[in-house]
């Protein structure tokens, strides 16, 4: 409001005018006051010390509140809020306040801001002529003179539950909060081989083992335990005949893990966070009782069962999972453990810790409830930036690979080391991106604003020599329990340089969002084995690119989501399979490795990539998908369904068996139930309390994936389709 120059002046004094009639109405009352406060009147509220003041006469003297209660009141009379000089207030600690009595009982445990009085100031305060009724004006020097004197008086020998506010640091206890996930799922997996006779080392899916059959050079594979009536050629089930090739191209199981990722907080700005699996994807009823291994020459060897279970059928318990006994693994295994550090410039980040980029097509956290690889790097990070324009800056050192260490020949405790500095994998890295605050980007597409993230992460690794050759450390291979020397008879010259840049692209406009990553590497090796040659061959380069794209659509109230899924990885002419074997995959023309592959946790269907040939690699596919919540509940609840289509290519078809492009055609559906339990539903990107799906894919094999023109006569050759039903069963916190 616009205020006239005449009116300014009265305004201006306005304030003054009403503290003079307040301190005037203070002093014609303070008799009636005093009368009140001595017990003339029986309902008058009984007069005690604020919590915490001093006693003595000397130190906060009556004139200290009756001026404050002035002051107070002033300042409430210029705002235009009534006062009053009898305002009550209960004492902390008061009978009221302890368990809420009577009216009159209240009124004995409430103190009354006594009236100012004029012929006492404030400790070292300046005051006025009393007959002004301005009461007095609070001077901030003596305010912190005599705060001053308040520390030196604070008491030594303090409880342990009072903490003052500027040390409250140093006694606070670090807090512990826990997340995780817990899962079981069950899968049954049909005709996986599509139905070729590839011999088991060279076959992208394995047969079963009760599956017997001829390979292409004649040599026999599979159990031949079986009675003709099982196995369809006669009907006699005589256990005396059971001596024919089973046939079950059917596998099945199920697998178990549960995800803890304590995170202990020590204070707002340093927290330590880690991962721990149990039972990680360990397979269930694979660890019976009776069932025990001791290490051999060649592995390991099956020990002999107990007289109390001697066969495989009489286990009634499952034994804790044992590396080396009953298992590959341990029960328990520590996934991750790191810092974080939040300074006034950046966050510091050591330790072994996840990586992950963009989509997840090159670098995956793999953290979601039905992941299981992961990007996992140990690092030592610091990432700063400016807040206020979503904008941030990181670098980060790994230690990629230090080669052979100590610990063959250390003593139990004794930190072990590395053996050799050149045979290191160095890596550095460089991240420039921008993100929004998820919260400040849901108020802006709740706007209609278009929100864009994205940036670029830069990878640069080099290794001068290298130790990767297979065996034992006789032959000068690094294995675990070398001793000092032996390792150094299986070194070479790798003079590896590698340049891994990945861009990362993302627009979202109310409930559109696309998304496109694209990444390539790009590098050189001075020496590496080819297994075509003899010997090692000098001058190998790396030329590989990959792209994958998302761009999904929310309708009707948000239950429907549509999706379009794309991605292509570059392929190479010079090798005859998209799944390499172990080692370097032999070439047969130039020294250029071009295959690109996706990191195994990005995951586009449920049985040709993600199963069969592992990944995306040395492909591209299209994915059509839709998805709709049947039920929908802002509490988390979820029903729903959702059906998508992969059509899968090969971007070179010298890398398929049969030489031709086109890979196959899956159609994946799931029904799913997401209950309202757990904080984590509070967001749309998590999965939260329990969560409950059955699955159903089916992967029509095309040309790439048959025999060469010239093996396809045979009728028995004819490729089937592989088929698989899942069950998954999964809790999220």
């Amino acid at each position: 409001m616009r205020i006239g120059r005449n009116v300014a002046p009265f305004v201006a004094v306005k304030p003054l005018f009403l503290a003079y009639c307040a301190g005037t109405l203070v002093q014609l009352s303070a008799p009636w006051a005093a009368a009140q406060s001595q017990g003339s009147s029986p309902s008058a509220p009984t007069t005690t010390p604020a919590q915490g003041a001093s006693s003595s006469p000397g130190a906060q003297g009556e004139a200290s509140s009756s001026a404050a209660t002035a002051d107070e009141e002033s300042a409430a009379e210029a705002e235009g809020t009534p006062t009053s000089p009898d305002t009550t207030v209960p004492a902390e600690g008061s009978a009221a306040a302890a368990d809420g009595s009577d009216s009159d009982e209240q009124a004995a445990g409430e103190r009354t801001l006594p009236p100012p009085s004029p012929s006492t100031s404030p400790a070292g305060g300046a005051t006025m002529d009393p007959n002004l009724g301005f009461g007095s004006y609070p001077s901030p020097a003596s305010d912190e003179a005599e705060l001053r004197q308040q520390g030196k008086d604070r008491p030594k020998d303090i409880e342990p539950d009072r903490v003052f506010a500027e040390s409250w640091w140093a006694h606070t206890r670090p807090t512990v909060e826990f997340h995780g996930n817990f899962r079981v799922r069950s899968s049954l997996y049909h005709n996986f081989s599509f139905n070729r006779i590839d011999s088991p080392e060279s076959a992208l899916w394995p047969r079963p083992l009760d599956d017997y059959y001829t390979d292409l050079d004649g040599n026999e594979h599979g159990a031949q335990v079986c009675t003709p009536d099982e196995n369809g050629t006669g009907s006699s089930d005589d256990p005396e005949s059971a001596t024919v090739g089973c046939k079950s191209p059917t596998q099945g199981g199920a697998d178990i893990r549960f995800r803890i990722e304590p995170a202990i907080v020590i204070s707002d700005n340093l927290r330590v966070r880690s991962q721990i699996d149990l039972l990680s994807n360990l397979v269930m009823g694979s660890t019976a009782q009776g069932n025990i291994n001791f290490p051999a020459n060649n592995g390991y060897q099956v020990g002999q069962r107990s007289g109390y279970v001697p066969i495989g059928g009489l286990a009634s318990s499952q034994d804790s999972p044992m590396s080396g006994v009953n298992s590959l693994q341990d029960a328990i295994a520590v996934r991750r453990v790191w810092a974080e550090y939040d300074t006034p410039v950046g966050q510091l980040k050591f330790g072994r810790m996840p990586d992950h980029w963009g989509l997840g097509m090159l670098y995956n956290a793999g953290d979601d409830l039905d992941g299981d690889y992961q990007s996992t790097a140990d690092r030592i990070a610091f990432t700063t930036g400016l807040p206020s324009w979503s904008t941030y800056l990181g670098g980060s050192w790994d230690f990629q690979n230090e080669g052979a260490t100590s610990q063959g020949f250390s003593d139990p405790g004794e930190p072990a080391y590395d053996l050799s500095q050149r045979d290191d994998v160095s890596r550095i890295n460089l991240q420039l991106y921008r993100r929004m605050d998820p919260q400040l980007e849901r108020n802006a597409l709740a706007k209609g604003k278009v929100v864009v993230n994205g940036g670029i992460y830069v990878s640069y690794r080099w290794q001068r020599i290298a130790n990767d050759i297979p065996g034992t450390c006789d032959i000068g291979a690094a294995a675990l329990d070398c001793q000092q020397g032996q390792a150094a008879q299986g070194m070479t010259r790798r003079g590896m340089k590698l340049w891994t840049p990945d861009v990362y692209f993302e627009i979202k406009y109310k409930k559109f969002s696309a998304q496109v990553e694209g990444a390539t590497q790009q590098g050189r090796f001075e020496r590496l084995q080819n297994p075509n040659e003899d010997l090692e061959v000098f001058n190998w380069k790396m030329s590989q690119w990959g792209v994958a794209g998302e761009i999904k659509q929310r309708l009707v109230e948000d239950r429907l989501l549509l999706g379009f899924y794309s991605g292509y990885s570059t392929g190479d002419g010079d090798v005859d399979s998209l799944v390499p074997p172990p080692g370097i995959q032999p070439q047969y023309g130039d020294r250029n490795i071009e295959t690109f592959r996706f990191h195994p946790g990005y995951r586009v269907d449920l049985i040709l990539n993600r199963q069969i040939l592992g990944r995306v690699q040395g492909s591209y596919y299209f994915k059509p998908m839709a998805q709709y919540d049947f039920i929908r509940k802002s509490s988390g609840l979820k029903v729903g369904g959702r059906a998508e289509a992969i059509w899968t290519r090969a971007s070179n078809f010298m890398q398929t068996p049969g030489h031709r492009r086109d890979l196959g055609i899956e159609l994946d559906a799931s029904v799913y139930y997401q209950s309202k339990d757990g904080s984590l539903n509070a967001r749309e990107d998590l999965t939260g309390g329990l969560f409950a799906m059955m699955q159903y894919g089916v992967v029509f094999p095309l040309g790439g994936l048959n025999y060469l023109q010239e093996d396809e006569k045979d009728a028995d050759l004819k490729l089937k389709p592989a088929q698989l039903v899942r069950m998954f069963l999964g809790v999220a916190f």
